[in-house]
């Protein structure tokens, strides 16, 4: 189980140091889409709809409430989500350590993912547990699916061809 007392220390100190601040996104249009895209760096684009299309891995992402949730809240979310058509699904924790770059944005993370968690929910790994990536610590952890502090969730696709 996660130390909560730890996980507080480590969100003072989060707080007391500030934030890396990020250059403001180019916004570029392209024809034949039908709105402007905003190209966040060489690996990051926000297409319509807010999706995340990561150059690198092929990957779309979206990104959930920006709120504690347990395992099945994010479930649920990520399964109801129709963003740009659908087809999300939970992410895993290889996926979700990809995301992951230290001294990056206030969360170890490219800044278009906007939130406020450490934690981002990920595959179960029994009945009772699930998997979760650890942003802070920059490994993937498990806990009990009924715990929602600081737990996320991101819906996650192959691009379409």
């Amino acid at each position: 189980m996660r130390n909560h007392w730890w996980r507080l220390c480590v969100v003072a100190g989060v707080l007391i140091l500030g934030a890396c601040a990020a250059p403001p996104p180019a916004k570029v249009e392209k024809a034949g889409q039908p709105a402007p895209v905003e190209v966040l760096s060489e690996r990051y684009t926000v297409l319509p709809e807010g999706v995340i299309a990561d150059a690198r891995t092929g990957l779309q992402w979206v990104v959930g409430p920006d709120r504690d949730m347990d395992f099945d809240q994010a479930v649920a979310w990520v399964g109801s989500c129709r963003a740009a058509g659908g087809g999300w699904r939970m992410p895993t924790r290889e996926e979700l350590r990809s995301l992951h770059q230290p001294g990056r944005g206030e969360r170890n993370m490219a800044p278009v993912f906007q939130t406020s968690g450490w934690w981002v929910w990920a595959e179960p790994r029994d009945a009772r547990s699930a998997w979760s990536f650890s942003f802070n610590h920059g490994c993937a952890t498990w806990d009990a699916r009924i715990n929602s502090c600081y737990g996320r969730a991101f819906g996650v696709r192959q691009a379409p061809r």
